[in-house]
């Protein structure tokens, strides 16, 4: 008699059973931890850790911000904080300053520049002498982070910004390539009362000095003062030279250097 036998199938292992999820999951997401842990460990160690680039103190960025928006001279400052502006309302140099700015001395160039920090912008410069005084506080109004230094401005060095806002016009009288854009970053830095309102190359390029014009005939003092601060002549338009129009003050930059010589 013919038998036939039939081999059934046998039933396949669930390897992804119900059963099985939640540690596949939880294996899944250790391992994942695992690795985000590693990660964040090579870079502390590369970046934080691994470093060798020292940590700067307050008084290096400020240094750095004043730096990045005035030319300053090449030396460490001393640095001064204003804590009370009431005493120093009879001294120009401090007119317009608010607890926490920041006074930067130079002692070897005999500068000072005026900062504010909380909206990172010079307010004013000027030449200083230095006296010795001792004392944690002294009767400026300001902290020292040198104690025995202190700024003693005086009013014909001081800046004084122009009463009503100013328009004015600069040109390259030198041979001075793109010099425009430095004085004109410079003039804001002395003065936030001005507006510059026109830059371009003047007729002639062999200015031997600086001139700057009173346009309106209405700023006589601020345009003697501005003519001193950038070693510059007070003059009438030179012959040949279109005077700007809307504009208060001309300054037309020679190929001296403009830049005050402590």
């Amino acid at each position: 008699m013919l038998s036939l036998e039939v081999n059934t199938p046998k039933k396949s292992k669930k390897i992804f059973s119900s059963k099985n999820q939640p540690k596949l999951i939880i294996g899944i997401l250790a391992t994942l931890l695992v690795l985000a842990l590693l990660g964040m460990g090579y870079l502390y160690y590369h970046y934080v850790a691994g470093s060798d680039a020292p940590v700067k103190t307050e008084d290096e960025l400020i240094t750095e911000a004043v730096g990045s928006r005035l030319l300053i001279p090449d030396e460490k400052p001393s640095i001064a904080t204003v804590t009370d502006k009431t005493k120093l309302a009879d001294q120009p140099f401090f007119k317009k300053a608010e607890n926490g700015d920041k006074i930067l001395i130079f002692t070897n160039a005999g500068k000072a520049v005026l900062y504010r920090p909380k909206i990172k912008k010079v307010i004013d410069t000027t030449i200083i002498s230095l006296t010795p005084e001792a004392g944690q506080e002294n009767a400026s109004g300001t902290t020292p982070t040198d104690a025995n230094e202190k700024v003693s401005d005086t009013e014909d060095n001081a800046t004084t910004e122009p009463a009503e806002r100013l328009n004015i016009a600069i040109y390259n009288g030198s041979q001075k390539i793109g010099i425009t854009n430095s004085f004109d970053d410079e003039l804001k830095a002395m003065y936030s009362n001005i507006d510059i309102v026109l830059k371009e190359t003047a007729k002639k390029s062999d200015y031997e000095k600086s001139i700057v014009v009173d346009v309106t005939k209405l700023n006589a003092p601020f345009v003697k003062e501005l003519a001193g601060k950038i070693n510059g002549t007070v003059g009438e338009l030179p012959e040949g030279e279109k005077a700007p129009e809307n504009t208060d003050i001309l300054i037309i930059l020679g190929n001296n250097d403009y830049k005050q010589v402590p």
